[in-house]
């Protein structure tokens, strides 16, 4: 059965360009078509007419907001495969036809018809079955996009504590401590600091926090500030305006970790909304957080039809550099949406506790091939991510099992990963070799 590639290039004010290779990849059809469905309805009908019959269909569209969404998802409503692909993956595919310097509305319609041969490397369009499922969608990359400015934020909350008294993030880092946000809020100016009294210092700080202070800590964050001004540390000064950078990212932090604790919650109600037997969370590894985002893979999971699919949907597959008879792997990929790589990330990295199987792998990455602890775990995410596919396609629970395949309890699992326990040696050698590196 014949199938036809079809690149549109979607205009968000303008007309969408459409171009349209037969089964042999050569230009059957090119032309402009508007938003108006009466356009798009002859566009597909004089495509058909002039198909082969039986043909099939295969769109590819660049995902570029609602107007691309609109018109994927009427597509796929009309019966046919729809395909995202990546600004890298039409940039590519354009140097390889020939236009690496012309990017226009045909090139770039031409690049995707072309992208249509190679669907295992793209993304499949599936429409969300319900507005519950959609929701989940929306919210898992919500708390994605919240997660990260999280981090964001933390980080430059930090580095302008340390930029003030130095040192004393390492000392105080506990953000949930109500100690570390007196320190923070109200003794970030090493002068002061270093004219205080520990007896003195303890005093005010159990005052701001509530919390018990030992003269210890108080003594050490004295010294922390007697140091930064024996040394003439300029930003420690009030004037410096850093306790204002402090206290909005301060603010700041507060106000995203109040959002994303509300996104977790709705998400996870979502979740036993739409997987009330629990299914997903009984993988290893996979909590109230993870859950959602596996979850929102279940309508995707159920067009695919090996585990293969899902991992190169995932992007947690090394890209193949091959010349000649030489081919080797290379880095991870860097195809995949963001929030799967990172929460997946961190899933491997639990299961690798619970599961003896995924502990087994984790420890022959890191022992017996040498890895680093960052590339075994996404040797773990790898096969997490088939028994996701499992559970998703076969709507079931998963099983936890040793090494011979046999069922096991919670309790059995836990007591045989510990058994694949990573020596410390390794993790030293390991600790020694990136630091030369």
């Amino acid at each position: 059965m014949p199938t036809w590639m079809v690149g549109i290039d979607v205009g968000s004010k303008s007309a969408h360009t459409a171009q349209v290779l037969d089964d042999e990849q050569r230009p059957v059809r090119k032309t402009k078509f508007s938003h108006a469905i009466t356009e798009l309805e002859k566009f597909l009908n004089t495509m058909v007419s002039q198909a082969p019959q039986g043909t099939e269909f295969r769109f590819v569209l660049e995902p570029s907001g609602g107007v691309s969404k609109m018109l994927a998802y009427y597509l796929v409503d009309q019966g046919h495969a729809v395909f995202w692909a990546g600004a890298e993956q039409v940039k590519a595919m354009r140097a390889a036809l020939g236009d690496k310097r012309r990017k226009t509305d045909r090139t770039d319609a031409l690049a995707l018809a072309h992208l249509g041969a190679h669907p295992e490397h793209l993304n499949r369009v599936v429409r969300p079955t319900g507005a519950h499922w959609e929701a989940l969608r929306r919210g898992v990359k919500l708390e994605h996009k919240l997660a990260m400015l999280l981090g964001n934020v933390t980080k430059a909350l930090k580095a302008a504590v340390d930029e003030a008294v130095p040192g004393l993030p390492a000392v105080l880092s506990d953000l949930d401590s109500p100690l570390t946000k007196a320190v923070y809020l109200h003794w970030t100016h090493a002068s002061r600091l270093a004219r205080q009294t520990p007896e003195a210092l303890a005093e005010a700080l159990e005052r701001q926090s509530g919390k018990k202070v030992s003269l210890g800590l108080a003594r050490e964050l004295v010294q922390l500030g007697q140091q930064a001004v024996a040394l003439g540390w300029i930003p420690a000064a009030p004037a410096s305006g850093l306790d204002t950078v402090i206290s909005t990212e301060w603010k700041l932090l507060q106000t995203i970790r109040d959002a994303l604790e509300r996104v977790q919650e709705r998400n996870y109600a979502l979740y036993r909304l739409l997987d009330p037997d629990g299914s997903v969370e009984s993988l290893p590894g996979v909590g109230r957080v993870a859950a959602p985002a596996f979850l929102a893979l279940a309508p995707l999971v159920q067009v695919l039809v090996h585990s293969r699919q899902l991992r190169d949907y995932s992007g947690w597959v090394p890209r193949v550099e091959a010349s000649g008879l030489r081919k080797r792997h290379g880095r991870m990929s860097k195809a995949g949406p963001s929030w799967l790589k990172r929460i997946l990330f961190l899933a491997a990295d639990r299961a690798r506790h619970s599961d003896p199987q995924l502990a087994f792998i984790y420890y022959r990455a890191m022992v017996m091939k040498g890895a680093p602890h960052a590339k075994a775990v996404c040797e773990v995410g790898v096969h997490l991510l088939d028994r996701i596919f499992t559970v998703l396609k076969e709507h079931r629970s998963y099983v936890l099992r040793n090494l011979e395949g046999q069922p096991i309890t919670a309790a059995q699992a836990r007591a045989l990963a510990q058994q694949w326990k990573v020596p410390e040696e390794v993790r030293q050698r390991q600790r020694r070799r990136n630091a030369a590196a």
